[in-house]
């Protein structure tokens, strides 16, 4: 069995070596996925500073459609280390139940004036989940009042009547 392994090794090392050279200016297309701007926490500062500062000091809510789908525990870690230290306040959760330790975000109620929908724009969401992402709001009674994109992110903004 060692020689086998060692064949197949050799195979993988061979055809992995093949592709870098013949398109080298193509090679980083490998690592793409691993390295997208949604996973630098500069950016993901971008969107909370927005989310604060677009809302003038007033309560909001936050849906998110990021990765992994369905657990909001970037942003919750976010909002209470970086936006509570620095606003005074977090936002309230509007997705789906979070379970520990996700769950730092307090429930919303769904009486917040404005509310976001924060997508991650990276390759590791199918566009099936990023479109839903963006008709959620209008779904849930909100009014689109602005659509900003920052670094791998789009922040779409909402208004209740």
């Amino acid at each position: 069995y060692p020689i086998l392994v060692f064949i197949i090794l050799l195979i993988i090392g061979y055809s992995n070596t093949k592709i870098i050279l013949e398109r080298p200016n193509e090679s980083f297309k490998l690592f793409e996925t691993i390295y997208d701007s949604t996973s630098y926490m500069e950016y993901q500062i971008y969107v909370l500073n927005y989310t604060y500062t677009s809302s003038n000091g007033q309560p909001f809510a936050i849906n998110s459609v990021a990765y992994p789908l369905y657990y909001n525990g970037m942003w919750a870690y976010l909002y209470n280390f970086y936006g509570k230290k620095n606003f005074s306040y977090t936002p309230s959760w509007l997705g789906g139940n979070q379970l520990h330790p996700y769950d730092l975000l307090p429930k919303s109620n769904a009486d917040e004036k404005i509310f976001y929908m924060i997508i991650s724009e990276t390759a590791r969401i199918p566009d099936v989940f990023k479109n839903k992402g963006r008709v959620w709001g209008s779904e849930n009674g909100g009014k689109l009042l602005e659509e900003k994109k920052f670094s791998g992110f789009t922040i779409l903004k909402y208004e209740r009547p």
